[in-house]
């Protein structure tokens, strides 16, 4: 494409997108930023069993009342009932969307409660008042006590913040898997709207927007961090297991209907490693055609940024399937008129081979290190055992490094001469695959190279004994939460430090994206 037709399509852009044109502002003039310090003066916020509330003769306001915006969700349920626990966007109890969610609000006073029913037991909170953290960090509810607690589930409670003077304080409440009743203020007190004016970014996503398997879950999850680096509200539209194809899909109308609902300036969109799982390319492509469609003709003038599929393993960078998808995933997001921008950072390549001590390496030459494509910058001509960084970069974002993670199966039976073994215990998965597997009649240096099913799988070297009830050790590298997300012990999903990261690595994509259509200039 040329300068002039370049020029010609960002003026249309930046014309179709002019309505929020002063919102693009509040993103696009800032940087993205996740540094911050906690609040200097917090209030105490103490939590009570509902019939302990310390607040004398409160005045209720509800969520539908004017006083109080619910954020990261559409207000859907009538004054004076709990919100849905699991979900709000929706109002589903089942498949619904994994988000966290609260009320927003102003507070003329010193005290407030929030009256609120939890569905798990992991209630965690976060505190944000006057645009600063009360803790870096999800926490427990704390009782009067000064200890943190686990709630009882599906029952009422009343978190209550005392401020140490009457004032004004604009205060944003987010909890996971919970029930708003109501905001509980003094007689002498009231509530009114933040009042902010703030682009609003949903967030589509599978497992990884959700949290994956953090205990903080949707509280951890990269779409609140990556609100918070923008300065946007976001509404967190995550099902785990789902994707454009898997699940419940992100085109069901139990998503698109609230979706559009809540009618976003802005959307991105991850794609999720779920639909490799039982779909082709094509089809995984086609559907995301569709999906595109269906945003541009239901949410005109918004434009989408489209994230690639995130690691789900340490082999993912040199999986098979994903190498096939990766360009025509691209090709059909970029040829949709709403996406203003496509961004992988996997470097997939299915044909390079194992990083080998002592192998020489020209420019430009490839090689699998530690589960992370690395490319040759510096002519090798006998490579050390430990990667030399300074001859060496890597291709993409994620490196693949950290700490180590063994996996033991007791039930592997072995035949001598063959690379496949089998277990009864069908304890096989995807995340064995690369794995360097150790056991007796097991050759040193063996990895695990294809699974053929849950019980199935071949190595890379044939067993030299037959044998039953082998003991076999799985060991494989996880990422260090820095260039590599993939640290959690499920070996799936980010860390709570590995979330912040990618929270991070969106929103300047997602920032630049705006500012490289001109809009908010």
């Amino acid at each position: 494409m040329d300068v002039v037709t370049l020029g010609i399509a960002a003026a249309q852009a930046k014309k179709k997108y002019a309505r929020r044109g002063d919102q693009y502002r509040s993103i696009t003039q800032r940087e993205p930023s996740l540094v911050s310090t906690v609040h200097p003066s917090p209030p105490t916020v103490y939590t009570y069993p509902q019939a302990s509330n310390p607040i004398a003769n409160p005045v209720s306001w509800y969520p539908q009342a004017g006083g109080i915006e619910l954020l990261g969700c559409i207000p859907s349920v009538p004054n004076g009932t709990t919100y849905p626990t699991t979900n709000v966007i929706n109002g589903k109890t089942a498949d619904a969307e994994k988000m966290a969610w609260g009320p927003g609000f102003t507070l003329f006073g010193n005290q407030v409660a929030i009256r609120w029913r939890s569905a798990v037991v992991n209630a965690y909170q976060h505190v944000e008042v006057d645009g600063r953290l009360l803790t870096l960090d999800p926490v427990l509810p704390v009782g009067p006590d000064g200890q943190p607690f686990a709630v009882t589930a599906n029952t009422y409670y009343v978190t209550v913040l005392t401020f140490a003077q009457v004032g004004a304080y604009r205060i944003k409440f987010l909890g996971r898997r919970w029930g708003i009743r109501d905001v509980l203020v003094a007689p002498t007190g009231a509530i009114a709207p933040l009042n902010e004016k703030r682009l609003k970014v949903a967030c589509v996503t599978a497992s990884f927007g959700a949290g994956g398997a953090g205990v903080n879950s949707e509280l951890d999850g990269w779409p609140w961090g990556f609100g918070r680096a923008l300065g946007v509200d976001i509404a967190q539209a995550s099902i785990p297991g789902s994707g454009l194809l898997a699940s419940v899909p992100y085109g069901d109308p139990s998503r698109t209907v609230p979706l559009f609902q809540y009618y976003p300036d802005a959307l991105a969109l991850e794609l999720a490693g779920n639909d490799l799982d039982s779909f082709t390319p094509q089809q995984i492509a086609d559907a995301l055609t569709a999906y595109l469609a269906l945003l541009n003709t239901s949410l005109p003038g918004v434009p989408v940024v489209v994230f690639g599929m995130p690691p789900r393993n340490a082999a993912f960078s040199s999986n098979a399937t994903l190498k096939a998808a990766a360009p025509i995933l691209r090709a059909a997001a970029m040829a949709a008129p709403n996406v203003i921008g496509y961004h992988d950072y996997v470097d997939t390549d299915s044909t390079v081979t194992t990083y080998t001590a002592g192998a020489s390496y020209a420019v430009g030459a490839k090689a699998l290190y530690l589960g992370s494509v690395v490319t040759c910058r510096v002519p090798v001509a006998s490579a050390p055992a430990v990667l030399d960084s300074a001859y060496w970069s890597y291709a993409s974002h994620y490196t693949g490094t950290g700490v180590a993670l063994d996996k033991t199966v007791a039930t592997v039976a072995t035949t001598s001469g063959s690379a496949t073994i089998t277990t009864a215990s069908g304890a096989l998965n995807d995340n064995d695959l690369g794995a360097t597997v150790t056991g007796a009649g097991i050759p040193a240096g063996t990895t695990l190279v294809s699974r053929t099913n849950a019980t199935t799988a071949v190595l890379s070297a044939a067993a030299t004994a037959t044998a039953s009830g082998v003991s076999a050790v799985f060991s494989k590298l996880k990422g260090d939460g820095n260039r590599d997300v993939l640290v959690f012990a499920d070996g799936t999903h980010p860390t709570v430090l590995g979330q912040k990261g990618l929270a991070m690595l969106y929103a300047r994509d997602f920032r630049a994206d705006l500012v490289g259509i001109g809009l908010g200039a």
